[in-house]
């Protein structure tokens, strides 16, 4: 990477930590110039050269994302909710969700966050899911530990999608793999572990502070979800409340994970996710 590049690299990512821990404040172009360090004629054109959005849109949609999770984590009113993410009037926020989420934020957080897809508890649906058993090959990685809320871990994917570009790492075919090492219900949320990941050649030379990791090949069972990210707690808690309850399949010592299949530029209700459950293999 030619120096040039590495000063662009450690500028944006200055910028998108900085939107990421003042999403409550007011962002206009200038001062995120300056937190930039980058002319206001040409940092905006660098960002959405890098990012594939404008700044404004990165800023609209992480205030959207946080409301999606505060709708089902927080019991606040829809008011509060949508003037933090940036409305003035509740319409205009239900417009807004809705055409994002495919609910009005009411329905949304009556469902428990699955969105557009039902929740994956539900009896009725116990065959949401196309259930899938796959061998894979281990895949070389390189990325982003974060430790803090699950709900946050798109910082991470935002730090990795720059340092990616920057450096060249983006290649057709890529997986992009988010592996969560904590079961929520038990480790406090500013504890939670977890890695945002792309697939790299096993050649690739990884300097900091992306970190190498191996991704362990082996049997699977493979869960096609559709749906926002905020609904993959429920699908976890489907998957092995239920589903594995009824399977009588054993589990391996690895993280599971899951892959992000349409991740960018995707609306949350169209967004396709693949979780991954490590298992021991067959018997012959």
């Amino acid at each position: 990477m030619n120096r040039q590049w590495a000063q662009y690299e450690k500028r944006l990512l200055r910028v998108s930590e900085y939107i990421h821990d003042h999403l409550d404040d007011p962002l206009d172009m200038e001062l995120l110039a300056a937190v930039a360090c980058l002319s206001q004629y040409h940092w905006h054109r660098i960002y959405r050269a890098i990012y594939g959005e404008t700044v404004t849109a990165t800023i609209r949609r992480l205030r959207l994302n946080r409301a999606a999770h505060d709708l089902i984590r927080l019991n606040i009113p829809l008011e509060k909710i949508a003037g933090q993410a940036g409305y003035g009037d509740l319409s205009s926020f239900n417009r807004t969700f809705k055409k994002a989420y495919g609910l009005p934020p009411g329905q949304f957080r009556a469902m428990g966050g699955s969105g557009a897809v039902k929740k994956c508890d539900d009896q009725e649906n116990a065959a949401m899911f196309d259930v899938k058993f796959l061998q894979l090959a281990p895949v070389s990685l390189a990325g982003v530990m974060f430790t803090g809320p699950y709900s946050q871990v798109g910082k991470a994917f935002e730090k990795l999608n720059t340092l990616a570009a920057t450096r060249g790492l983006h290649g057709s075919g890529q997986k992009v793999i988010g592996i969560y090492y904590d079961d929520p219900e038990v480790v406090e949320a500013k504890q939670q572990r977890s890695f945002a990941g792309i697939s790299v050649r096993p050649e690739t030379r990884v300097e900091a502070p992306l970190e190498s990791k191996i991704l362990a090949g082996g049997r699977y069972a493979v869960f096609r979800y559709q749906g926002p990210y905020s609904g993959f707690e429920d699908c976890y808690g489907w998957i092995y409340g239920e589903w594995l309850k009824n399977s009588q399949i054993e589990l391996r010592d690895e993280p599971g994970f899951a892959q992000y299949l349409n991740p960018a530029h995707t609306v949350p209700a169209e967004l396709l996710s693949d979780i991954y459950i490590p298992l021991q293999q067959a018997e012959r």
